[in-house]
């Protein structure tokens, strides 16, 4: 059985995202967003989140309440406005979670958290000695393959098929969408871009056919009548 990705902060969605997700068989279960931004409604809005407020509100705490997975994916941990770290501090130290709702334990639980650093030392100077103490090890990201995004094609192309219905699904299969994407995989360095590429390609070849060329046979009708 596939783990799944209990993703729970997002920022910024790159490769090592879909590398986990797709290339190494996890399931996204949970995307919430929280904004680093100089807008105060914005700044409010995470702390909010963050520290909680009011019961009926999402919050990092209570949506750690919900999980599925004790794998936790916190994406460009980099991008966290400073001011939040506190609320990470005993998380990391004793996998417990108290905002003003709620408390959580989290002994067993795996944080993956991604930054944009070529090195250790930048980590350590761009998150302060107090939050890169409590990271267990560093990990670097290798770009993805050709191989690797051709895996995610066919994994995001099998995906929106068995969204289809089946008249459409045997239409599509009629086209050469897939094949060219499983050609030019390399051109896209940027994931998000490829699948909504293929998914935007798939959409518009069952607009084509179904609803213009249905159009066009209800006006053929109305002429001959």
């Amino acid at each position: 059985m596939a783990s799944k990705i209990c993703k729970i902060v997002y920022f910024d969605e790159d490769s090592v995202t879909d590398y986990v997700q797709i290339v190494a068989g996890g399931t996204l279960e949970k995307t919430t967003e929280l904004l680093n931004s100089s807008d105060l409604s914005e700044e409010q809005k995470a702390d909010d989140y963050v520290f909680g407020a009011e019961h009926s509100k999402s919050s990092f705490a209570r949506d750690m309440m919900g999980r599925e997975s004790n794998v936790i994916l916190i994406d460009e941990f980099d991008k966290v406005n400073p001011a939040l770290y506190n609320a990470f501090y005993e998380l990391f130290d004793e996998g417990k979670y108290v905002d003003t709702n709620y408390s959580v334990e989290l002994g067993q639980a795996i944080f993956l958290l991604t930054c944009n650093f070529s090195n250790e030392n930048e980590i350590k100077k761009a998150l302060g000695p107090a939050m890169f103490s409590r990271i267990g090890c560093c990990v670097e990201y290798a770009d993805l393959t050709v191989e690797q995004k051709q895996k995610i094609v066919n994994n995001w192309y099998d995906s929106i098929m068995a969204s289809l219905k089946d008249d459409e699904r045997v239409y599509i299969e009629t086209t050469d969408i897939h094949e060219w994407f499983l050609k030019n995989a390399e051109r896209y360095d940027n994931i998000r871009i490829l699948k909504s590429k293929m998914e935007n390609a798939i959409f518009e070849k069952l607009t084509d056919h179904f609803i213009i060329m249905t159009g066009s046979m209800a006006e053929g009708t109305q002429d001959r009548v």
